[in-house]
């Protein structure tokens, strides 16, 4: 047959073991017939029985500060590639100009903006880790941005060691 009575209950632990019969519940427990799970629901049910019910938000509505974070994250991160590629070039454009004063400037904007982009990625990640949605996606962006702060600032301090020596 048919399923009489489901309970749902949040466990303490995944050894909880889930084995015995249901016990009847009284008229006062059963849901309310056009009840659904939902994550945002009142602290009180009782009170709000005859409120309509809407249908929750999607996940991704919910978590557009994670999302945001993670899409600045690899954004900083394409055009981290796209500065190791291009730099290159714009340094020996710039020598052949004879414009050794604009010799650094291509990588120099594109780091800075590159650290701007994973700064405001951070901060977004660590945002959306205090809401109740997208946690996985927060985590990605920090971990993806801090990455991409530590790996701008050595890039910064080895080049800045190095480079004067064969100045």
């Amino acid at each position: 047959g048919s399923v009489g009575h489901v309970e749902v209950f949040q466990m303490g632990s995944v050894r909880t073991p889930i084995i015995g019969r249901p016990r009847p519940l009284s008229g006062d427990r059963r849901a309310h017939h056009r009840y659904t799970v939902n994550c945002e629901e009142p602290a009180n049910p009782q009170t709000h029985r005859d409120a309509p019910l809407e249908a929750p938000s999607s996940p991704t509505q919910r978590s557009g500060v994670a999302w945001a974070a993670l899409v600045t994250a690899v954004l900083a991160t394409v055009l981290v590639w796209v500065s190791v590629v291009v730099t290159p070039w714009a340094m020996r454009r710039a020598v052949s100009a004879s414009e050794y004063g604009s010799v650094y400037t291509f990588p120099v904007v594109t780091l800075g903006m590159v650290l701007v982009l994973d700064i405001l990625a951070l901060v977004l990640g660590l945002v959306a880790m205090r809401r109740p949605t997208g946690k996985a996606l927060a985590g990605a962006a920090i971990g993806i941005a801090a990455t991409g702060i530590v790996g701008v600032l050595i890039y910064v301090v080895g080049t800045g060691t190095i480079m004067p020596r064969f100045a």
